[in-house]
């Protein structure tokens, strides 16, 4: 994926380092060249690698920069060459360390969520894989002995642990698609705005970019139109067009802002109390809803665990239950004896 990097945290770090020394009077180049020394191997130091190189030839930063676009996320870069213009690269390059240091630590949360009902149900599959295959038999066995024609019902019940499997498997494969590909998207952008987590997730990333980009001096309908093309949710990109054409009919930031429906009445008041200083109200924005989505996901996984465990327990009973059901006129013909 274009501009996908893995290790955000790392990535903070090394613009907060890089930040550091170029306000110290380090020269570029200079820097990048320490820097990348101690980075461990990977994407980023490759691409920075070369960035030196290309820096050590004598090329423009922002020349150079714009040449591994593809391989930098498109805010990163696109602000890099704003701050070298307006010779304020080591403020610029703060802000996005704190922004990707917030960005890594969300990714983890949301792993950690994710990871845990892929636990659950591969651990429900392989419990559900291996009954399948021994509960058939032993009903089979079960019947031949106490049934001399055997009953529809009881050939029903051998049917049920691949009705489990088959049940459980597909909730896995759909559970896949809707993390990994785009093939539900309508379905997961929605949530991510009814869903409260979403929403606040939603709200917090729109306000810290929006922070960021107006905070270096991008203005307003520069800053929406990148955001059009960095936002990964439709929810998300619509409210930006109706924005964009709210603030193009002559509409102030903020009313424009109150008009469209998906910014609740909070994030509009927090804009307006800010007057003039419209990145100081983004920047309340992201920490209002910042620290409401990363309470909400910490409740969530909290949760998962006894979650997982009264799923699994459950299917456990249920397939008891079955067996229970089979022996049945085996426990008929103990109590009659």
């Amino acid at each position: 994926m274009a501009g996908y990097i893995k290790d955000l945290e790392e990535f903070a770090f090394f613009n907060q380092q890089l930040a550091g020394m170029l306000d110290a009077g380090v020269p570029l180049e200079g820097a990048l060249d320490r820097l990348t020394r101690d980075m461990k191997k990977g994407h980023l130091k490759r691409v920075f690698t070369q960035i030196k190189e290309r820096l050590k030839l004598g090329e423009p930063f922002g020349e150079v920069i714009g040449n591994f676009k593809n391989k930098l996320p498109r805010l990163y870069y696109q602000l890099c060459i704003i701050g070298e213009r307006s010779e304020n690269l080591p403020s610029v390059l703060t802000t996005l360390a704190s922004y990707y240091r917030w960005q890594g630590r969300l990714k983890g949360r949301l792993k950690t969520l994710m990871f845990y009902p892929m636990i659950l149900m591969a651990a429900a599959i392989g419990v559900s894989f291996f009954l399948a295959f021994l509960l058939p038999d032993m009903l089979a066995e079960l019947g031949e002995d106490f049934y001399e024609t055997m009953p529809r019902r009881f050939s029903l019940l051998m049917q049920l642990p691949y009705y489990y499997l088959a049940a459980l498997i597909t909730m896995f494969i759909l559970y896949l698609l809707a993390v990994y590909t785009p093939c539900l998207k309508f379905f997961t952008d929605y949530l991510a705005w009814r869903l409260k987590v979403g929403r606040y997730l939603q709200l917090a990333n729109l306000s810290r970019m929006l922070a960021v980009l107006l905070g270096a001096g991008v203005p307003f309908s520069r800053a929406i139109s990148l955001l059009k093309q960095v936002s990964s949710n439709r929810i998300t990109r619509k409210s930006l067009v109706k924005l964009e054409k709210e603030t193009e009919s002559g509409k102030e930031i903020t009313e424009a802002f109150d008009s469209v429906s998906t910014f609740p009445q909070v994030f509009v008041w927090a804009l307006k109390n800010s007057g003039e200083q419209l990145p100081e109200g983004f920047r309340h924005n992201a920490e209002m809803y910042g620290r409401r989505s990363e309470q909400h996901l910490d409740m969530y996984i909290y949760a998962a665990m006894p979650f997982a465990i009264v799923v699994i327990g459950g299917l456990v009973l249920g397939n008891l239950a079955i067996i229970f059901k089979a022996m049945e006129p085996l426990i008929e013909m103990l109590q009659i004896m």
